[in-house]
């Protein structure tokens, strides 16, 4: 049972993350239909890059955290 559960879990953290990439492609159509210019395009890719990639690599950045919460402690 527990191992149904940690599938079914990680299984909803995949489509989480597919829905995340998703809408940040969404909001950078979005831009370039409102604005049809290149400078704010290219800014809603890149902080849409920046989302799905921190989406993905959650377990990392809460790694660097704790690393550097544990040398501010010490």
């Amino acid at each position: 049972m527990i191992d149904f559960l940690s599938q079914m879990i990680n299984q909803f953290g995949t489509v989480i993350q597919a829905a995340i990439a998703v809408a940040a492609s969404v909001y950078v159509a979005g831009v370039w239909w409102k604005t049809k210019a290149l400078v704010p395009t290219i800014t809603a890719v890149v902080m849409a890059g920046l989302v799905v990639w921190a989406t993905g690599n959650v377990e990392l950045l809460e790694g660097q955290i704790d690393v550097d919460a544990q040398t501010w402690v010490q």
